[in-house]
């Protein structure tokens, strides 16, 4: 049927025609006749092994076309969204230029963009898809310096004082205050951490315990000065601000023996203060 050689549209036609007991008449079909006789004299067996029949064999070329087709391209994951969109549209104007026959420098450069767009947003054949890139990792604040051992030697009133003066700088610069006012909110508040605070590695002073004299050397000590008693210099001061707090006492002293102003000795005396509050308890 349909070929100089059988095939299995014959094999079906003739399996149909056994199953209804239908035999052609050799006087009125001989040609069915005859062509009923030859394909009786194959067995089963010979049957399956003829070719498909013409419809199964051109829906297998169809099938064959289908698979031999280019697979869709594998997309890359990191391409964006815009570039993506930009390919489809590429591909859609080369289309469209083809049909309307543009001009060839037109197309190839079209086709150039189109290439330089493919390498963007798709994957060559083979190629495993690339690990989509992670989110960065939420930085996490740096830790600020550890808060600075306290002065167990320092006064409520002096440690209150500090806290203020660190607020208030604060509030200076968010309010861009004049920088010389600034600078000396600064320098009052490095006085007060002088008194407050124990420089970093260093360890803090005990507060000293007075030590009970006897009542006879106590008495003599009373009867011999009848001055203030000598500063107790803080451990963690400075030998060169130490070394500065008695050229200052001396130089204030020289001033008053020769009659130095009022106002020399007054700048005097504030920084003699100031060294006190850092070499002195």
């Amino acid at each position: 049927m349909g070929g100089q050689q059988p095939n299995q549209d014959d094999a079906t036609f003739y399996a149909d025609m056994v199953k209804i007991s239908k035999i052609p008449n050799v006087s009125t079909n001989p040609h069915l006749f005859a062509w009923y006789y030859f394909v009786s004299k194959f067995t089963d067996t010979i049957k399956a092994t003829w070719a498909p029949s013409k419809k199964a064999a051109t829906e297998a070329k169809a099938a064959d076309k289908k698979s031999s087709a280019p697979a869709a391209p594998v997309m890359n994951p990191n391409a964006s969204k815009e570039d993506i969109e930009k390919l489809e549209k590429c591909k859609a104007a080369i289309v469209d230029m083809k049909k309307e026959k543009a001009p060839k420098e037109k197309i190839d450069m079209a086709v150039a963009e189109l290439k330089r767009l493919k390498s963007i947003c798709e994957l060559p054949a083979g190629s495993a898809a690339p690990a989509q890139k992670a989110a960065p990792a939420e930085k996490k604040p740096a830790s600020g310096p550890p808060a600075p051992a306290m002065n167990a030697s320092a006064s409520a009133e002096d440690i209150a004082a500090l806290e203020k003066c660190k607020a208030a700088i604060v509030e200076m610069k968010k309010n861009k205050a004049p920088k010389g006012e600034i600078d000396a909110a600064v320098v009052e508040l490095k006085r007060l951490k002088a008194i407050c605070e124990v420089p970093a590695g260093g360890a803090a002073p005990a507060k000293a315990a007075p030590a009970k004299a006897a009542p006879a050397q106590q008495s003599k000590k009373q009867k011999a000065s009848s001055g203030p008693a000598a500063p107790q210099m803080n451990p963690n001061a400075s030998a060169e601000d130490c070394a500065l707090l008695e050229v200052q006492k001396a130089k204030i002293v020289k001033m008053k023996a020769e009659k130095a102003s009022k106002e020399d000795i007054g700048v005097a005396v504030v920084e003699l203060k100031r060294l006190k509050a850092i070499c002195e308890l």
